[in-house]
């Protein structure tokens, strides 16, 4: 399912713009279908992830312990599922529309899911291992840096650094660059994007939240609207300024669209591959055709 722009007068990029009730109508009935499968999601979070020892996430926990890579991306699915329910609770359950507040929660979804998808793009257990362990790294920074500030004892940052260090040089990952910081929450992004094909712009979705996070004015009239009138003389416009539920249905089915990818990637890394029917999707050297008792490829000499 995706949302069709208002074919009206009311168009994007017009500042002095409202809805009719009809119009906004059809948009809210839209949100509460996607609101919907949120309730969904948040519900599966009370469910731990389960992950195959011998799947290629279970084989990437082996590498990356004590860091494991499936407890990253289960707190990266989680963080990008309880921002967009908290949207749900907003608009469903306190029925507060408020100007700006949905574009940071959506931005925030919509930047975790990618973070996941980069995380699990692979098929290769150690490449999994090396983007998990590069979050790790990123968040150990981080957490140091907030230490100090705070004038915390430093035995716990002086463990986590041993343990980081003594993976490392086990798997003899020095060279991996796993002390880089990751790749930009834009590049992640355009690489989700890339690889599974979405045509709800999450790229462009991503930067109008980023815009309305940050008091940029250039979203003014793509995801808010002003009920006012213009006199032309006084160069004042007064009237009410609202979020546009067009706008925020937009961001919410591009950070959907990231979110149940990100479920089915998730899926298939935490089983065996024999088990996951992927096996049965890649292209052999020809049909099997039947002979008789048997199956015979053509190569052996099938027809």
């Amino acid at each position: 399912m995706k949302p069709e722009n208002d074919a009206s007068t009311n168009n994007w990029g017009s500042l002095l713009r409202s809805r009719t009730q009809a119009e906004a109508a059809r948009h809210y009935q839209d949100l509460g279908y996607f609101l919907e499968k949120v309730e969904s999601w948040h519900r599966k979070m009370a469910v731990p992830l389960k992950v195959h020892p011998e799947s290629t996430l279970g084989l990437a926990n082996q590498i990356s312990e004590p860091f494991q890579a499936s407890h990253t991306l289960s707190y990266l699915r989680l963080t990008a599922v309880d921002h967009l329910h908290a949207v749900r609770t907003l608009l469903v359950e306190a029925k507060s529309q408020h100007i700006f507040a949905p574009y940071s929660l959506l931005r925030s979804s919509i930047e975790n899911a990618a973070v996941g998808l980069w995380l699990v793009k692979d098929s290769s257990a150690r490449a999994i291992a090396i983007r998990s362990l590069k979050l790790e790294w990123a968040n150990h920074c981080d957490r140091k840096n907030a230490y100090e500030a705070i004038g915390a004892p430093s035995d716990e940052i002086d463990d986590r650094e041993h343990r980081f260090k003594s993976l490392e040089d086990h798997y003899g990952m020095k060279k991996e660059g796993l002390r880089a910081r990751p790749p930009g929450f834009r590049r992640m992004i355009d690489e989700a994007s890339e690889t599974y094909g979405f045509t709800t712009e999450p790229t462009l979705m991503w930067q109008m939240c980023s815009a309305a996070t940050h008091g940029r004015t250039w979203i003014s009239g793509l995801l808010t609207m002003m009920d006012a009138e213009d006199d032309g003389e006084s160069k004042v416009i007064s009237g009410k300024l609202t979020s546009d539920e067009q706008g925020i249905l937009f961001a919410l089915v591009a950070a959907c669209d990231l979110i149940e990818r990100l479920f089915q990637v998730e899926r298939l890394r935490s089983v065996p591959e024999r088990h996951t029917g992927a096996a049965f999707t890649r292209q052999e050297r020809k049909l099997l055709k039947p002979n008789l008792n048997l199956l015979v490829p053509a190569w052996m000499g099938g027809k």
